[in-house]
This record gives structure tokens, sequence and C-alpha cells, in this order.
């Protein structure tokens, strides 16, 4: 039985939906901030990234083997309470171990959150169009939130993304009081969990590498944009547009729904980031460069939603969908490991190869689960 949404449960959603996004969003903003209060070095910085990432992930994994067994809401209360409390230390601490060791509770806390949500996807009706509005909601938030904290840096000072931080968690904790209070046991009877063990490992992988390559494809594109003599407004413009492209993929995914099927979005989706990453770091063009830049997330964005959808159709229990997030959030926390490794083996061409690489394996796993399931169960729809 799917659970109709309440018009204030659907914007509690969409909002916890977006702050999922703070860590990875704001990371750069976190760790020049530690940077500077603590005088950490490149590698310290670095460290304590991955560090952030990693957390994110695993607590969220670890949450999405249960999720279909617990109060989604209770758990979501009580990891937005910990945000709030990790935030709150992180902004009143002089001490650097304590700042990171705040700064994970408040990914692990997020990890929780996102299993919670997406475990909910199950039980929803079109759950591909909820995470195309999510996609809005998020460009939207951090359009506003990245205009906002460099602006208020003169006046706050280097704790002013603590703040804002605190912020978005404090109003997070308000929307998870109402967030849907599905019945567990309800949910483990509607479906038989993980019996399709293979098709579910076919999403992962391809969560995965969307997001490895994704990350992949971010760690070195100042390095790229150096080819081409950016200015640091020309690549500012750049990075804000990437957020903001993600409004009308959203917008579009919301509106196109199940009309042409899961597939063409998917493979779309892979197409475009495919294109994205030869034209970053294998095109000498300067246009080709920013263009691709701009386009990022756009295809990510579009795929996110149908593989939520095809985790939700192949797994009713919800958990399939709440650990193919966190196996995302595992890829993007790789990446730049990954990355580094193909830059000092290679060259930049070598980062959009390994992109490319990714994404065709992930491509080629959803593909065998698509064609599989829609062969055998006539569950997915594979066409519109």
């Amino acid at each position: 039985m799917q659970h109709r949404l309440s018009a204030l449960q659907r914007i509690a959603l969409l909002y916890l939906g977006a702050v999922a996004w703070m860590p990875a969003t704001l990371l750069p903003l976190d760790m020049s901030e530690a940077s500077s209060r603590f005088g950490l070095t490149e590698h310290e910085t670095g460290w304590a990234a991955s560090a952030v990432l990693f957390g994110l992930a695993i607590a969220g994994i670890i949450m999405g083997g249960r999720v279909a067994s617990v109060s989604k809401r209770t758990c979501a209360i009580g990891a937005q309470i910990i945000a709030v409390i990790a935030c709150i230390i992180s902004l009143t601490t002089n001490d650097f171990a304590i700042f990171i060791a705040s700064k994970i509770a408040v990914a692990i806390a997020i990890g929780v959150t996102v299993a919670c949500l997406y475990g909910l996807s199950s039980l929803i009706p079109n759950p591909e169009k909820l995470f195309g509005q999510i996609a809005v909601a998020m460009s939207i938030l951090f359009s506003v939130v990245l205009y906002l904290i460099p602006v208020s840096m003169s006046r706050m000072g280097p704790k002013t993304v603590d703040i804002f931080e605190l912020l978005l968690v404090a109003v997070g904790l308000s929307a998870a009081v109402v967030f849907p209070n599905v019945n567990a046991r309800s949910q483990v009877a509607s479906g038989k969990g993980f019996q399709n063990m293979p098709a579910i490992a076919g999403i992962l992988v391809c969560a995965f590498a969307l997001y490895l390559s994704q990350a992949v494809s971010y760690s070195y594109s100042e390095s790229a944009a150096n080819r081409f003599k950016l200015s640091e407004e020309e690549l500012g413009l750049v990075f804000m547009s990437i957020p903001l492209l993600q409004l009308p993929a959203g917008i579009f995914v919301t509106w196109l729904g199940k009309r042409v099927g899961f597939f063409k979005p998917i493979a779309a989706g892979h197409i475009i980031l495919l294109a994205c990453s030869f034209g970053m770091y294998c095109v000498d063009s300067r246009a080709t460069f920013i263009i691709s830049m701009s386009l990022l997330s756009l295809g990510a964005t579009v795929v996110t939603p149908y593989l939520v959808a095809t985790a939700t159709k192949i797994d009713a229990t919800g958990r399939g969908a709440a650990i193919s997030g966190s196996v995302s959030n595992l890829g993007y926390a790789a990446g730049p490991a990954v990355a580094g490794m193909a830059l000092k083996a290679g060259s930049l061409p070598a980062v959009g190869w390994l992109s490319a690489v990714a994404l065709i394996i992930g491509l080629t796993a959803i593909c065998g689960v698509l064609r599989k399931s829609v062969g055998s169960q006539k569950i997915i729809p594979l066409e519109g």
C-alpha cells in the first residue's frame, strides 16, 4: 500500500532531501574555513574532507540495511538532533580534533536521514518525480546559500559556514518532525527485499560509478581550467552555473515521469556526462570546456531519480533504494583519490578517460538490470 504525502510532508521531504547535499556541497568552504581557523596543510585538509564524506556514506549504508524495520520519523528526528548538537560544537570549539569529529558527526547524521528518505521511496507513488523535485529544491537552496555565505563572511568572520550549517540543520529538525510515520512492519511485509540481489547489485554499481565519475571530473576541474587561462570571475560563474542548471533538469524529470520509461532518461544522462568528461579533459577548446563543466551535474540530476525508481520496483522494502543513495556518496568520496592516481599515472586526459570508463561500467550494469527485469518480471517500464 502506497502512502500519499500531504503538502506539509512533501515540503519536509524536499527540504531534507536538499539538505542531504550539505556535506558535499559546502565541503570546500568547510575545509577552507578549517584551514584558516586551525592552520591546516593541504594534506590535512584532504584527509579531513575524505573522512567527512566516508562518514556520510558508511552511515547511510549501515542504516540502509535496517531502514525497513525502524521508525523512519524517529530516526530522522534523532539524526537531526545530533546534527544540531554537532554543528553547535563545531561552531564553538577551538580544538581541531573536536572540530573534525563534529563535522563527521554531522555527516553521519545526514547519512542516516538520507537512508530514511530513500527508504521511503518504495512507499510513495512516482518516486522519480519526488527526487526530481528534490533536485529543484537543492538547486534553489544552495544557489541562495552559496551566494549568501561569501557576502556574509565580512560580518560574521571565519565561522560563517558553521553558522549557516547550523541554521540549515535546525530547520531540518523542524522538517523531520513531520516526516511520514510509515509502519515499518507493513513495509517489510509488502515486498521480498533482497531476493533479487543481482539486480540490486547492478543498481549499486551504477550509483557508485555515476558519482565516482562526478567526483573525478570535479576534482581537477580547476587544473583543467588553467589550460584556458580562465579568470577567477569566469571560473566562479561556471561553478555557479552547475547547481543552477540542476533546476531545469529537476523540473524536466518531474514533468517527464514515466512517459518514456526508465531506460531512455538513464541512457541520456550518461551520454551527457560522457560528453562532459571528454569535453573538460580531452578537447582543447575553451568554449567546450565551459559548456561541459556547466553541464556536469545535469546528467546526474536526470539519472538519479530513475535509479531510485528502479530500485523501488525491484525491492519493495526500500532497502535497495536507501543503500543506493549511500553508495552514491561512497563513490563521491572515493573520486578525488582515484582521480589523483590517474593524474599521477598519466595527465589531464587520463582523468577524463577514467571518468568516462566509470560511466560506461555503470551504464552497462544498469542496462543489464533493466533488460533482464523487464524481460522476466514486466515490473520496470523500459519504454514509455
